[in-house]
């Protein structure tokens, strides 16, 4: 995780405590493992795809709309997704959403 470490070395995650820190580190692998990839299939099966597969399209968009539930119900009650900072986790995540 470049992101993860880039935070390490230059003490940029800007979170005030542990609790915090671990949910910073949490949704950088969230996006990692499952943001990213979902998202990237998406563009995959709907832009690349030599033969379509609408099911694989309709399984992935399923599993990133339920990816979009769960970060606006993070975003519910705060700023950013770790509360009032913007960080290196929300850097992380804007992308595929935008």
């Amino acid at each position: 995780m470049i992101l993860l470490s880039l935070t390490n070395k230059i003490g940029w995650d800007l979170v005030d405590d542990h609790s915090s820190h671990a949910q910073l580190i949490a949704l950088l692998f969230y996006q990692a493992s499952i943001q990213g990839p979902y998202f990237g299939q998406i563009g995959y099966w709907s832009r690349l795809a030599k033969m379509p597969n609408l099911e694989a399209l309709a399984q992935y968009r399923a599993i990133a709309n339920r990816t979009i539930v769960y970060l606006n119900d993070n975003l519910s009650d705060k700023q950013y997704i770790c509360g009032d900072t913007y960080i290196i986790a929300d850097i992380a995540l804007f992308p595929w959403l935008r």
